[in-house]
């Protein structure tokens, strides 16, 4: 036999590159357009995820930017909640400090009020007593004036009496 002739070849690498190089031919040639279109499909789906990624990242952006205001607002209202608490706190402080000094005048002068009334009652009953001690002495005093009155006239009737037995 010849080795030109169609025979089978036993070379294992020659084979088997010449197999490969007509399959892969076969497929571009038949499959050429498959490929394409699958390709094509695959670029668009590609393509069509990058412009889907690219709306979420606008879409999450404007949604950071709104955030980020809503973020500001929040933090100037709590500034301005804390500032008003701060005011009330210190309008409350001073409303009660003034009860507080209210309520002290108050008692000072309710204390007053209560010394005078027990000086007044003090002076009462020291002029009573003055009185009551006053009166005794003068009560004391007629009384050992009339004694010694009584004494004088009884003398004097008993003078009386006697001069007039010895007329």
């Amino acid at each position: 036999m010849n080795s030109e002739s169609f025979g089978i070849n036993t070379n294992l690498l020659e084979t088997n590159v010449l197999n490969l190089a007509v399959v892969i031919g076969c497929l571009i040639y038949f499959g050429g357009d498959l490929f394409n279109g699958l390709l094509d499909a695959r670029k668009e789906n590609i393509l069509k995820s990058l412009r889907d990624a690219e709306e979420k990242f606008a879409r999450t952006q404007n949604m950071l930017k709104t955030a980020e205001e809503n973020l500001s607002s929040v933090q100037e209202l709590q500034a301005s909640a804390a500032k008003e608490r701060e005011t009330r706190l210190s309008e409350l402080r001073e409303s009660q400090l003034e009860k507080g000094r209210f309520a002290a005048g108050r008692l000072e002068l309710a204390q007053l009020t209560t010394l005078r009334l027990e000086e007044e009652k003090i002076v009462s009953q020291l002029y009573s007593k003055t009185t009551f001690v006053a009166l005794n002495i003068a009560m004391n005093k007629v009384k050992t004036q009339l004694n010694s009155t009584s004494k004088l006239h009884r003398k004097l009737i008993n003078l009386n009496i006697t001069l007039l037995n010895s007329m």
